[in-house]
């Protein structure tokens, strides 16, 4: 090997060693420098922790009714899901394909934009005295925050349910059409065999529900993780907080631990069937039904926002108002999207290139990328306030490093998952041919690797870029003074009611999010017609 390629594999080598550090380092820290506040006090204050670890019988109540409205909305998300996702299998050829990318489209936008725009249909009913009473009672309460959740949530839940259907072998579809009817080799062949990757889907959106106190918190309704905040917000004490927070791990790391077997297993044996539906499926009049109108409350969750959202800010020279009012919050929540999509992007690509291995150390590489999933947003906030809040350390503390670290902390997971799935979908034999054919180890990565990854990495920093835009959670806790986020601002405007000023905030973090998920969904889309080809008609 010449002396220039070895320099260069020592720096790569030098570089991926420091990606996977940072994204240790970033992820993890707040909440270990928590846990070992945590085992410090268990000294001191022993009984005082254990009795909030384990919660108090009105906490355990509390904390069945937040898993008892989780799991209806994850059960009522996977219902829909299964409708829409059965009709959107059928869309396996362009430009229909464009349907399945557009879910990406829609996850990066917030649940409280969903409760907003609900909200708003609420008003608008309550002007009718038919509908006055019935938007009144639903104004407040578990109902109309379970719905949102469903709402919100839905695009994940199709997604996950696209993958369980992408997996199942298309002979096997085509035996079950040849001996039964569409419906019964439906029921009794394509849902059994996709079922484990359906309850995965389920498994992750009532975590991502169970972690939630923003829309519940709208609808006046006190769930498990509002509580976690409300305790450390009167107290100030992390300990008090982390110890209050056990039974989310306890409850989430089981449910965690079972949903990624089941999406790594999935992804690490990708479709390179042949099309499923060479000819078109003869469902029953009431399935045809039933899907179309899974597919309908679908796209309601594009509809609604965007259209209550226009209708409530009234005008373009409100809008333009209302974007003016927040001019300093909009250009501070671009900066620091910006930055966390572009830092999330070298720890994505260190930590991505190590799940797809199949060895011992893949499996812990899944552990750590997953977990942050179960750690509530507060905590992630609580945990750099624990870290940073300490002498010598204020110009950090009170610095716009701390909202930047939050992000990171929260969504540099995704960057890995997206990432991994585009170097999942790299042919193996482009790779083998880079290394016979390549001039040197730069060339070969300028010239093949970095484009064929190109469309995956604008995909994740899209994708970060868009959920940190929404972000509330753990940067309510660590701004520093005389700042704040587009979202900050909206979810204290929501409080007091839907207006044109918060509509139109709304409108416009809608439209960001959109954007960022739309050119998303086209980087990946472009990239699925470019490997499909090679991949069309093997067995």
């Amino acid at each position: 090997m010449k002396t220039s390629e070895k320099r260069f594999a020592r720096w790569g080598s030098l570089f991926h060693i420091l990606g996977l550090t940072a994204f240790l380092v970033i992820v993890f820290l707040p909440v270990f420098s928590l846990l070992a506040e945590a085992g410090l006090a268990l000294v001191s204050r022993g009984p005082e922790v254990l009795s909030l670890a384990v919660p108090s019988a009105e906490r355990m109540t509390l904390l069945l009714r937040s898993g008892l409205f989780s799991a209806a909305t994850a059960g009522a998300a996977g219902l829909i899901a299964i409708c829409a996702g059965s009709l959107l299998w059928r869309f396996q050829r362009k430009p229909l394909t464009y349907v399945r990318w557009l879910l990406l489209v829609l996850i990066v936008i917030p649940p409280y934009v969903h409760a907003l725009s609900w909200m708003a249909v609420g008003d608008l009913l309550s002007d009718f005295s038919l509908w006055r009473q019935l938007s009144q009672e639903l104004a407040r309460g578990w109902i109309p925050a379970w719905w949102v959740q469903t709402m919100a949530h839905l695009p994940i839940a199709v997604g996950l349910t696209l993958v369980g259907l992408d997996t199942v072998d298309p002979s096997l579809v085509d035996a079950a059409r040849a001996h039964r009817s569409e419906i019964q080799g439906f029921l009794r062949v394509v849902l059994p065999l996709s079922v484990p990757t359906l309850l995965a889907g389920n498994s992750f959106v009532f975590l991502l529900v169970l972690l939630d106190y923003s829309v519940p918190a709208l609808f006046q309704v006190t769930s498990y993780p509002l509580a976690v905040f409300a305790e450390f917000s009167a107290t100030h004490d992390s300990v008090r907080a982390t110890a209050m927070a056990v039974p989310f791990l306890v409850i989430g790391l089981p449910v965690l631990v079972g949903a990624q077997r089941v999406i790594r297993k999935a992804t690490l044996n990708p479709r390179r069937h042949r099309d499923t539906w060479t000819s078109p499926a003869a469902w029953p009049p009431w399935f045809s039904l039933l899907q179309w109108l899974g597919l309908l409350v679908l796209g309601l969750h594009l509809l609604v926002p965007l259209g209550s959202l226009t209708l409530l800010t009234g005008s373009i020279g409100a809008f333009g108002a209302s974007i003016r009012s927040a001019g300093s919050e909009v250009a501070f929540s671009a900066g620091l999207c910006g930055a966390t999509a572009l830092l999330s992007l070298p720890l994505g690509l260190a930590v991505a290139r190590h799940l797809g291995r199949r060895t011992r150390r893949s499996g812990l590489w899944w552990a750590l990328v997953t977990i942050p999933l179960v750690i509530p947003a507060p905590l992630t906030g609580i945990g750099l306030i624990a870290l940073w809040n300490r002498s010598g350390l204020g110009l950090v503390y009170s610095s716009d490093l701390m909202p930047l670290l939050a992000m990171l902390a929260r969504f540099a997971p995704f960057a890995v998952l997206a990432l991994y799935v585009e170097l999942e979908r790299q042919g193996p034999g482009l790779l083998d041919a880079a290394r016979v054919f390549q001039k040197s180890s730069a060339h070969g990565l300028l010239r093949i690797r970095l484009p064929l990854l190109a469309p995956g990495v604008f995909a994740a920093a899209a994708l970060v870029g868009g959920l940190s835009a929404g972000e509330v959670g753990s940067t309510l806790l660590v701004l520093p003074p005389g700042r704040s986020t587009l979202a900050l601002r909206i979810y204290d405007y929501l409080h007091y009611g839907a207006s044109e000023t918060v509509a139109g905030l709304a409108l416009t973090l809608f439209l960001l999010a959109f954007s960022t998920g739309l050119l998303a969904s086209l980087a990946l889309g472009a990239r699925s017609r470019r490997v499909r080809p090679a991949t069309r008609g093997t067995t």
